[in-house]
């Protein structure tokens, strides 16, 4: 057999390999097929902007008090910091996060449950910036 006809070879079973992968483990559509970002602080605030999010009756009243809307509230969580060492990750059944979120005036320090079914928001502070 030349070189030629090991190339042949190779060339169709790669071809007929990528077929059947993508025909057994197609398109996926779930969150985990979705992370783009593979870091841990990636991850965790994707998954968090991925599921329904929940807030405590203490958290709307601050939020509209702030004037603050749904998609404000997401994009601070997508340029959020997370606190790890504050956070309790392996916490049962929600784990517990800490993020912390600052725009021209305030800093917002928030605490939320990260579950299967969605992300309930259970406290904000918010803080001056100091100058």
């Amino acid at each position: 057999m030349n070189l030629r006809e090991r190339l042949k070879l190779f060339a169709l079973g790669s071809i007929a390999g990528i077929f059947l992968i993508t025909l057994f483990f197609g398109r996926r559509t779930s969150c985990k097929d979705s992370i783009i970002n593979y870091l841990p602080e990636g991850r965790v605030k994707q998954e968090i902007l991925f599921y329904p999010i929940d807030y405590s009756s203490q958290v709307a009243e601050e939020l509209e008090r702030l004037n603050i809307n749904d998609s404000l509230f997401k994009t601070y969580i997508e340029k959020a910091d997370i606190d790890f060492g504050l956070s309790n990750q392996r916490a049962r059944p929600c784990g517990e996060y800490v993020l912390f979120s600052e725009d021209s005036i305030q800093q917002l320090e928030i605490h939320l449950d990260k579950c299967r079914e969605g992300v309930l928001i259970e406290k904000i502070i918010t803080k001056p910036l100091a100058d």
